[in-house]
């Protein structure tokens, strides 16, 4: 960890930014408002005869400078510190109760005015949590297919022991003026002591106001945990109003219940034992410390992984640039398409370089992270020296040295990065 750290201070000595945007909340580009013209006119610089509507790109107008992988990232690592405490409970239901702590938490409303980006197929994201200087927590995450949006992700502490390998499926659908976001794929969680199942990695989000009035977004529908020593919890989110999501539910031990859940995601979430005046305080919003995420320096990032894959278009919104920012995202939207034209045309199933496939259907949300991988000196290494490469094709091909277009580059940029 000292020496990806280093890396790390050598890259911002440089005066180079490789980290998330994410980590920022309280810089100005969030809180812009939006603006209806320039989004018209980067529809209108879209249109072409016959053109397929489902090709338009949504304008950077609307987006936030991060990708949907970086927003799993943030949400799932900055709290996995709250599963350590599995380890330390002294019995079965201690334990579910430990693993609720972190569920509830992983799911504190946060204010997004915009989107973020949708990952293209083959996208990557990678960083760490550094918990002690012998003790790291890493994430890995892939997105595995666009069409249904599929991320399979993974987030392992060896020292302790606890991982959690996951899939985020999920579909949108307008109504007027909002948009209910549906999820599904299956989580498991592995500790010392016991394995847990969440029947998905996030509850439904139903976000309202997005054309007219203040836009939010609030959890909604059911979201369950289940134990391997019979202990099960249940419960549905549901709005109140713009700052109120009511949560109510039920724990039970080989089906009879032991707890009612009930709360409020913007204030706190407690625990009732049945028949008995105990309380247990779950959750309570901005109590619990957030755990600094780190990322590999520049020099590991690959053209594929999501902070150097969106940079100069994150670099443009950032700088209020939208009409480069439409540009550039254009550009890595095309290029999906046309890889995955080519693949398909050719008849060749998708490769990820992360995850394996469970099934025959490759927009499933059952993919297995490939055990192999470990985020540690070698694997930096790796992309370090496989970056180099990159920069010397890209060099050469600016040169005109070579046939090959920037498209075709990145295109076939998938086959050629051999990480693992």
């Amino acid at each position: 960890i000292y020496w990806l750290l280093v890396m790390a201070e050598e890259t911002e000595e440089r005066g180079i930014s490789h980290a998330s945007q994410i980590s920022d909340p309280d810089c100005e580009w969030r809180m812009r408002p939006i603006n209806l013209l320039r989004i018209m006119n980067s529809v209108i610089s879209q249109l072409r005869p016959s053109q397929d509507m489902t090709k338009f790109s949504l304008p950077a107008e609307l987006c936030h400078p991060f990708s949907v992988l970086e927003i799993i990232s943030h949400r799932h690592l900055s709290y996995f510190h709250l599963l350590f405490d599995v380890q330390e409970a002294k019995d079965p239901e201690a334990r579910f109760v430990a693993v609720l702590k972190w569920a509830m938490n992983i799911l504190k409303p946060e204010f997004a005015h915009k989107k973020p980006y949708n990952p293209v197929i083959g996208e990557y994201h990678i960083c760490w949590v550094e918990n002690t200087d012998e003790d790291w927590t890493e994430f890995i995450s892939e997105q595995v297919s666009h069409h249904p949006p599929v991320s399979s992700f993974f987030i392992r502490n060896k020292k302790r022991g606890v991982h959690m390998e996951a899939n985020l499926k999920f579909g949108v659908t307008f109504g007027g003026n909002h948009a209910a976001v549906a999820t599904e794929g299956p989580v498991k969680i592995v500790t010392p002591n016991e394995v847990f199942h969440l029947e998905k990695s996030l509850p439904n989000i139903n976000v309202n106001n997005i054309v007219l009035g203040t836009k939010y977004s609030l959890w909604d529908g059911s979201f369950s945990i289940t134990s391997e020593s019979g202990y099960s919890m249940v419960m549905n989110l549901s709005e109140i109003d713009a700052s109120h999501n009511k949560v109510e539910g039920s724990v039970s031990k080989d089906g009879k219940e032991v707890f009612s859940l009930f709360g409020d995601m913007f204030e706190e979430v407690k625990l009732a034992r049945v028949g008995s005046n105990e309380e247990i305080l779950l959750y309570k919003y901005d109590a619990v410390k957030v755990d600094k995420v780190s990322y590999p320096p520049r020099s590991c990032q690959l053209s594929f992984d999501s902070l150097e894959l969106w940079r100069t278009t994150s670099d443009a919104i950032i700088k209020n640039d939208l009409s480069t920012a439409d540009a550039e995202k254009i550009k890595i939207e095309t290029d999906q398409r046309l890889r995955e034209k080519e693949r398909k045309e050719a008849g060749l199933p998708y490769q990820a370089i992360f995850f394996n496939n469970l099934e025959n259907d490759e927009h499933s949300a059952n993919w297995k992270f490939k055990d192999e991988i470990e985020i540690n000196r070698d694997f930096l290494e790796k992309l370090r020296e496989r970056k180099k490469i990159e920069e010397s094709e890209r060099e050469t091909e600016e040169n005109g040295q070579t046939g090959q277009s920037g498209r075709d580059r990145l295109r076939h940029k998938k086959e050629s990065c051999d990480i693992q």
